[in-house]
């Protein structure tokens, strides 16, 4: 007997004890005999003998429906303990089919939005960020437009320059040789006696354009008329930047100024020095738009845009570098239509705190297409990231990697992440790889790419809280998939929803990699780009799923899958329904599959709606489950195919079946299907005790010589089948491929 893609349908073979035909009609009035008595003839259906079990359970055409419940022994209802009733999964929130998510109450200032299966949280209004005047900004968590630090006053200077005689004046407009004072301002930069500057003293800036580079000593505040009409333009020649430090001590301040085509960086801090920019625009710089570096040094952002950064293509292109041990404390930031990196925080020691931030926009690099990522934990850094809005990013929105690298996340949504400009791959929302680790709280993650990747040894991610919806797809591997585990990671993920993702869902592949999901739901998983799969939740390669409370509904092809030696799924309370067939060619549409020496263990699983086969076990797989009930198990889809596939309820091929307390009803043809197969690994075993199989066309078809059917029949009814136990010869199902 050899797998085929589809059940060729029921053959017409002749019974070993009746010479007559063995026909087969469904109970719902469907003649499913084959439409010509040739079919006999095809080499893979063999018929097999079961011979006085088949006598004494009269299977032939004098047999007709059973009008009681019987054992397969020939014993009544009376003999069996049965109770007829297995409890649904104990999950509280199954009806609504949608577990306790909580991502409301919303932060300050963000809005709720009823986006699908629960409250969520967005820190914009309907219409999204307002496209805002020169010199102002519409920040997230805020109703609309407003200056970029302080608004313009009537005067030549700020409102907020101190008058206590600490401050010293500048006037572009000003002759020069001025002595610094209201009445006589320095007309330049240049005229600043920066190096004797008294600590706490302000440099307050009258409306214009200075050229020149700021080096300012510790404790020293320049303070702009407002942003719109005062600029920085930078040096010309060799500078580190536009704004520096020079000493240690009390943070150097900068507010209400625009720093703009530097053809150097914005701002630089380094050497254990502190910066504070508040109010602050910094475009068309060039590099890294604002850097700070080495441990002690610190950064500080408040009402603060750093866009358009200008590349070179090489190692440049970012706009806020975080590294080799510094500090960043940013809030009320937006980062727009930068190259390569927007923040990048890398090096271990290296931190950053993130609050109310937009990060938007990100470009690829010039020189190779590659890149355009949002917010990286790199190389041991540390981010804690909280009120964070990211869209429209590049490649990958948000990175931890490298062993010590830390991501915090919380209230924070990504959406609408771009593939890779390269080669049009990946565009996912969040990747932690080599060793790096997340923790992710109040998170919705729409319209990407690609959901979540974790990847390699020592990796963790820990996701509470979380949406993950309506994933797109491309032609790369991991296209629109919600979470995908790999190569040794770990994720734990509690209350959960992942909506309308592509090719599957949950995929946990290798020795290794492990997930363990409680409370998730997993609904209406989507083919890839090429109308393949749509599968909910699959095990693979050694990977290792535990499942508790769980739904996984209205997936295509699988709706949970294990497939590899050593690739192992518990679960307990879950529920499977609704799997519909590939869209490719309209087969498969399988409940639970595990194949290849996978194995499933557990209790309380439901399986509910599906075509060709509820529980498919096959090629030295195993399933030991306790509680487990199977319904409405239907056809193939594929309502124009030349043959004529059925619905089985169990299916084991050389695989590893036993069920305690257990219901399999209203299946299409046979309850339990017991098949051996030579050239396939593995031996079949079925062993079901205290159950019902009933309403189906037949209760269990054998198809091994010589089979026990005691082992069938430990407390088990058969009752409302047509038949009760046969051994025609129907071919079975192709297995699920390997992703």
């Amino acid at each position: 007997m050899l797998l085929s893609p589809r059940l060729r349908g029921a053959t017409v073979c002749r019974h070993p004890l009746d010479s007559k035909m063995l026909g087969i009609s469904s109970s719902r009035g469907r003649d499913i005999r084959p439409r010509r008595a040739a079919r006999c003839s095809v080499a893979f259906l063999r018929c097999a003998l079961i011979a006085t079990v088949l006598a004494a359970a009269a299977c032939g055409d004098d047999a007709g429906p059973d009008d009681g419940s019987v054992r397969l022994d020939g014993s009544t209802d009376a003999d069996a303990d049965v109770d007829g009733g297995v409890p649904a999964p104990d999950i509280p929130w199954l009806a609504a089919s949608v577990p306790p998510v909580s991502l409301s109450p919303c932060r300050a200032g963000w809005r709720e939005v009823t986006a699908g299966d629960v409250t969520e949280c967005d820190p914009y209004p309907a219409g999204g960020p307002a496209e805002c005047a020169s010199g102002e900004a519409h920040f997230p968590g805020e109703p609309g437009c407003r200056p970029i630090g302080d608004a313009c006053p009537s005067g030549d200077y700020a409102t907020t320059v101190p008058s206590d005689g600490t401050t010293v004046y500048v006037n572009a407009s000003a002759a020069a040789g001025g002595d610094g004072s209201i009445a006589s301002p320095y007309a330049g930069l240049s005229e600043v006696p920066w190096v004797s500057l008294a600590t706490g003293t302000t440099v307050a800036l009258a409306r214009g354009t200075y050229p020149g580079a700021v080096a300012l000593k510790a404790g020293i505040q320049l303070v702009g008329t407002c942003v719109a009409e005062t600029t920085l333009s930078g040096a010309t020649g060799s500078v580190a930047a536009a704004v520096t430090v020079t000493s240690t001590g009390e943070p150097a301040t900068v507010r209400n100024v625009r720093i703009t085509d530097a053809t150097h960086r914005g701002a630089l801090v380094d050497r254990g020095r502190s910066l504070s920019l508040e109010g602050v625009l910094v475009e068309r710089t060039w590099g890294q738009a604002i850097l700070a570096a080495t441990p002690g040094t610190s950064l500080t952002l408040r009402d603060t845009v750093v866009r358009d950064t200008q590349s070179d293509g090489s190692t440049s292109g970012r706009a806020v570098d975080v590294e080799l041990g510094a500090h960043l404390d940013a809030q009320r930031l937006i980062i727009a239509r930068n190259p390569r990196f927007a923040v990048y925080v890398g090096g271990a020691g290296t931190e950053a705190r993130l609050a109310d931030v937009a990060v938007v926009d990100t470009l690829p690099s010039t020189a190779d297409d590659t890149l355009g990522w949002g917010l990286s934990a790199l190389e041991g850094a540390h981010v804690d990231a909280r009120g964070v809005f990211l869209a429209r990013n590049r490649d990958v929105a948000v990175v931890a990697e490298g062993p010590g690298s830390e991501m915090i996340l919380e209230d924070v949504v990504v959406q609408d992440t771009e593939p890779r400009a390269s080669d049009g791959t990946f565009g996912g929302a969040i990747l932690v790889h080599r060793g790096a680790r997340l923790e992710a709280t109040r998170l919705v993650a729409a319209r990407n790419y690609a959901g979540i990747l974790v990847s390699d040894d020592g990796t963790s991610v820990s996701l509470a809280d979380a949406v993950i919806r309506d994933l797109l797809s491309t032609t790369g591997p991991t296209s629109g998939r919600a979470i995908e585990v790999a190569e040794g990671a770990n994720l734990d993920a509690s209350r959960v929803i992942l909506a309308r993702s592509r090719n599957v869902a949950v995929l946990i592949d290798k020795a290794g990699s492990t997930a363990t999901l409680t409370d998730v739901a997993v609904h209406d998983t989507q083919p890839s780009s090429d109308a393949r799969f749509g599968r909910g939740i699959e095990a693979e390669g050694g990977g290792q799923i535990t499942a508790s409370r769980v739904l996984v509904s209205g997936s295509r092809d699988v709706g949970l899958l294990g497939l590899g030696l050593g690739t192992r799924i518990t679960v307990s309370n879950v529920v499977v329904r609704d799997t519909e067939a590939r869209e490719s060619d309209l087969l498969f549409g399988y409940g639970v599959e595990l194949a290849s020496g996978a194995q499933l263990l557990g209790d309380h699983l439901s399986i509910d709606t599906t075509r060709l086969t509820g529980l498919y076990v096959l090629a030295d797989a195993s399933a030991e489950i306790s509680q487990f009930k199977l319904s409405n198990v239907q056809r193939s889809g594929c309502g124009d195919c030349p043959d004529d596939p059925h619905g089985h309820g169990v299916i084991a091929v050389n695989g590893t079946v036993r069920l305690t307390d257990f219901e399999v009803s209203d299946v299409d043809t046979c309850g339990l299907f017991i098949v051996s197969e030579p050239g396939l690994p593995g031996t079949t075993s079925v062993d079901v005790s205290s159950g019902v199989v009933e309403r189906s066309m037949i209760g269990a078809c054998v198809q091994v010589d010589g089979y026990d059917i005691d082992r069938l029949s430990d407390d088990v009814m058969y009752r409302d089948n047509e038949q009760n136990l046969d051994s025609t010869m129907l071919s079975v199902f192709a297995p699920a491929e390997a992703l």
